[in-house]
C-alpha cells in the first residue's frame, strides 16, 4: 500500500521534490524521492538552430506534461553554461515575447558539433534544463 491508491497516478500537480511512500505488508517501508520539473517545449529544430551573426537564437517555451504552455513573464530563465565538444559558461536570461522565451547565445569559437545550452527557471523548478543545439 502506498501514498496513493493502487494504479492511481502519483502527485506532479505542483513543482518542487514529492515523495511518494510505499508500506509493504510486512513491518517495512520504502520513500522514493522525486522531483516534478517544467517540460521543454523547443521552438526550433535542434538540428537547424537559427544562426545570425555568430549566435544562434534559442527560442522555446516552458510547458506542462501535456504540452500546454505555462510561460509567463513572471518567470524566469537564467542561462549557466553550455556543454559538447567545448563546455564555456554562459550568463544572461532569457527574454520573454509573445508567450515564449528567446535567448541569443554566442557560437564564437565553437567547433562543429552537437551541444546544450543549460539554464534554469526560477521558482519551485530545481532542475537544470537543457536546449539542445548543432553546429554544422
Amino acid at each position: 500500500m502506498g501514498t496513493v491508491p493502487n494504479g492511481s497516478p502519483i502527485n506532479t500537480s505542483t513543482l518542487g521534490q514529492r515523495t511518494f511512500t510505499v508500506n509493504a505488508t510486512n513491518p517495512s517501508t520504502r520513500s522514493v524521492t522525486y522531483n516534478v520539473a517544467y517540460r521543454i517545449c523547443l521552438l526550433y529544430d535542434p538540428s537547424r538552430p537559427v544562426r545570425r551573426l555568430g549566435q544562434v537564437v534559442i527560442s522555446l517555451r516552458i510547458c506542462d506534461a501535456n504540452g500546454n504552455n505555462l510561460s509567463n513573464p513572471n518567470i524566469t530563465l537564467t542561462a549557466s553554461r553550455i556543454t559538447g565538444p567545448v563546455t564555456r559558461p554562459v550568463t544572461g536570461r532569457f527574454n520573454y515575447r509573445l508567450s515564449s522565451y528567446s535567448l541569443l547565445v554566442s557560437t564564437q569559437n565553437l567547433p562543429n558539433g552537437d551541444y546544450n545550452l543549460e539554464f534554469t527557471i526560477s521558482g519551485a523548478d530545481t532542475t537544470t534544463h537543457v536546449a539542445p543545439f548543432t553546429l554544422r
